[in-house]
């Protein structure tokens, strides 16, 4: 993630640009409110800056583009250089909160490659398309607002509805030429990339189970194998669903008890200041 931010940030910065732009903020009724300003490159100091209104600053999206990929850059090169102290685990949370501060800046006017991957995966998930397989069959609600097939997938929907983990039920995949639907498709906050979930719940039916260990060698076929890409939830009489362990594997997978320990030392360095 770092180099594709970097790179991105790059290509973004224009050269030989007139003005550059300077964000400010006024307190006002206990909210801060940005207010924009720029000055011509090279101007003394003594120059005034030039106020810009909300509709100025979106006739010069060049001026935003900058202003985005420069503070992007400091920020990967301040991580780089380890200042501030910076634990090698909250890389990731230091540039995403940089992201998403710019994006509350600047809404609609970010740089579509900058916008935070926890935006992004948020749209994504929002996009939401009913499955056209055997619709009659999903009756099952979830927390979200949309219905699955079996019990089983509304536990596990219902976790990573109130994780925040954004998914699709059923989205298509398809790999080396062949279709899948597999039951859901994750998108991590964090990073943006997919992991992809099977929910087997009838294993003590022997055709059942059959044609699962069938779709997993599909799979393998596919090159995608159980692991960090491709995780499987199993279901019997004999062993029910956990729906705490489940939710302790997607805490750990999508570090969010890490998270939480860094928004917590973060307030309390703030207070501390």
């Amino acid at each position: 993630m770092l180099a594709e931010l970097s790179s991105a940030a790059q290509e973004l910065q224009t050269e030989n640009r007139e003005y550059t732009l300077y964000v400010k903020f006024r307190t006002r009724n206990g909210s801060q409110t940005p207010q924009f300003y720029r000055r011509k490159i090279g101007a003394g100091s003594s120059e005034k800056e030039e106020y810009l209104s909300a509709e100025d600053l979106a006739s010069d999206p060049g001026l935003v583009r900058n202003y985005c990929a420069g503070r992007i850059l400091k920020e990967i090169d301040r991580v780089l250089r380890g200042e501030g102290k910076i634990r090698p685990g909250t890389v990731l949370f230091e540039l995403q909160d940089a992201l998403e501060e710019m994006y509350l800046v600047f809404d609609r006017l970010m740089p579509k490659k900058l916008i935070p991957n926890r935006v992004r995966t948020e749209q994504w998930a929002k996009r939401m398309m009913e499955s056209s397989f055997r619709r009659e069959e999903l009756t099952q609600p979830t927390r979200r607002g949309d219905k699955v097939r079996s019990k089983l997938e509304a536990a596990i929907a219902n976790v990573l509805y109130e994780e925040d983990i954004p998914y699709r039920y059923e989205q298509k995949l398809e790999l080396d030429h062949q279709l899948f639907l597999p039951d859901f498709m994750l998108a991590d906050p964090l990073t943006g990339k997919f992991t992809y979930l099977e929910a087997f719940g009838m294993m003590e039916k022997a055709d059942y189970a059959i044609g699962c260990m069938q779709k997993l060698g599909a799979y393998a076929h596919a090159g995608l194998y159980p692991g960090d890409r491709l995780m499987l939830v199993f279901e019997s009489p004999s062993v029910p669903f956990d729906q705490e362990v489940f939710r302790q594997w997607v805490r750990h997978k999508f570090r969010l008890d890490e998270r939480q320990r860094y928004r917590r030392g973060k307030e309390k360095k703030g207070k501390s200041v």
